[in-house]
């Protein structure tokens, strides 16, 4: 088997066929990469791609469970909450799951589509993967383009939701879990994007301070208790953010990493910026 590259972040690649005609039959991975986890005793399968952001927090739920990877936590949660284990997890985190006594296969994509899910029905077989060139070498699948997707693309949008460019291959959107039953495949949303009203002020100066002040209250909304460690990357955003947390007096923020050597700086640094708003 040649080594292949997923879409992101140079993740495992999965091919999976599911012979839907036949009852007995099975969905088996095909995997560069990361395997499949198997439960002790069990046909059931996981296989994930991504990371959980959220993990201990997991971990104490599932208390008496010697969960030791993501995989793992992602089985104990479906176990314990089923399609609602999507709502648990923060990260970055897609997976697939074969519940072998509802003979039911799940994909679930990650909240703003990281990792992707291609899937593909043909001849009576259904088809996954998690990076788009793997079906497409695939000989048995004809390269029919999606008009659709085409025309958006001359105009400068992207494909519609849950389309590609090619006419028989579908995408799973972001945010969004995919349960298949026999024949009958389910799609539902667990988290989306609310659009805001459109924001508008008199000036560049009022556009700041609206930033700052959202900025910074979403950060000691969302940042965690007690100490808390950030990677500076160089940019704006890495920076910004360290401003925001670190203006919370109860948080003990460190530096994890510097990319850019001119912007190294401990918390003293940050403070000098984060006394007051833009003018």
């Amino acid at each position: 088997m040649n080594q292949r590259t997923g879409d992101n972040f140079n993740s495992p690649v999965l091919l999976l066929c599911w012979d839907l005609t036949n009852r007995e039959a099975q969905p088996e991975p095909d995997v560069d990469g990361a395997a499949p986890w198997h439960p002790p005793s069990s046909e059931d399968w996981v296989w994930t791609a991504g990371y959980i952001a959220n993990r201990s927090e997991l971990l104490n739920q599932l208390a008496g469970h010697e969960a030791i990877d993501d995989r793992q936590i992602v089985y104990h949660l479906y176990c314990r909450q089923g399609i609602r284990a999507t709502t648990s997890i923060a990260g970055t985190l897609a997976w697939v799951l074969w519940d072998s006594q509802r003979r039911e296969l799940i994909l679930t994509r990650d909240l703003i589509g990281n990792h992707n899910f291609y899937f593909a029905t043909l001849n009576g077989k259904l088809w996954v993967t998690n990076r788009l060139e793997t079906l497409l070498e695939l000989e048995i699948f004809p390269r029919t383009p999606n008009p659709r997707s085409v025309v958006a693309h001359i105009t400068g949008h992207a494909p519609l939701v849950g389309e590609t460019f090619y006419d028989t291959i579908r995408e799973l959107a972001p945010g969004s879990w995919m349960r298949i039953q026999g024949h009958k495949p389910e799609t539902g949303r667990y988290w989306q994007i609310e659009a805001q009203p459109v924001l508008k002020l008199a000036s560049d100066e009022d556009y700041a301070r609206a930033l700052w002040e959202l900025l910074f209250r979403l950060a000691a909304e969302c940042a965690p208790a007690g100490q808390a460690y950030i990677t500076l990357s160089g940019g704006i955003d890495s920076t910004s953010l360290a401003a925001a947390i670190r203006h919370e007096a109860t948080y003990n923020l460190r530096q994890a990493a510097t990319v850019a050597g001119s912007l190294v700086g401990d918390s003293c640094h940050i403070q000098h910026f984060t006394n007051r708003p833009p003018a």
